[in-house]
């Protein structure tokens, strides 16, 4: 209940100039957001990105399943079969199975269902995560997560 209540007061803001202090950084963080967004759409869309070129390299997956590892075993569990978020292994996806889709839900985020953006990644590091969900995919864990999302069989 003490963590409930300090959390509580952290909100409020303590003046005026606060509140026009956290309203301009938040304008900011958009801005950012909006500029991290553009400059991914080119890599989304390109087929001749270091994006796709990476993620269609199956050579990719090993340095791709460190970086899952590092970041995405948390939520998606130590398998890919899924735990705080959504199995990564079955043919069901919540965002889109396509590669730019995946491509998408790792670097944009999405934010409403607890996904972060992983603005820290590099399209190349982007692509070897996808050639590892790839390689992944169909794998069944033992430990896997009820399918969430629509069916994607082809991508």
């Amino acid at each position: 209940e003490v963590l409930a209540l300090i959390a509580y007061l952290r909100q409020i803001p303590s003046s005026h100039v606060k509140i026009v202090q956290d309203s301009i950084a938040y304008q900011q963080l958009l801005l950012q957001t909006k500029e991290w967004q553009i400059q991914w759409e080119h890599e989304f869309k390109d087929p001749n990105s270091a994006l796709r070129k990476t993620a269609q390299n199956k050579k990719q997956a090993k340095q791709g399943g460190q970086l899952f590892r590092s970041n995405c075993r948390a939520c998606h569990g130590e398998t890919g079969g899924g735990g705080i978020g959504p199995d990564l292994t079955d043919a069901y996806w919540l965002h889109g199975g396509k590669p730019e889709e995946i491509a998408h839900t790792i670097a944009i985020g999405v934010p409403e269902r607890g996904m972060i953006a992983w603005q820290s990644m590099t399209p190349t590091e982007v692509g070897q995560l996808m050639a590892y969900i790839h390689s992944i995919k169909g794998t069944k864990p033992k430990d896997a997560k009820e399918p969430q999302g629509r069916v994607i069989n082809d991508e």
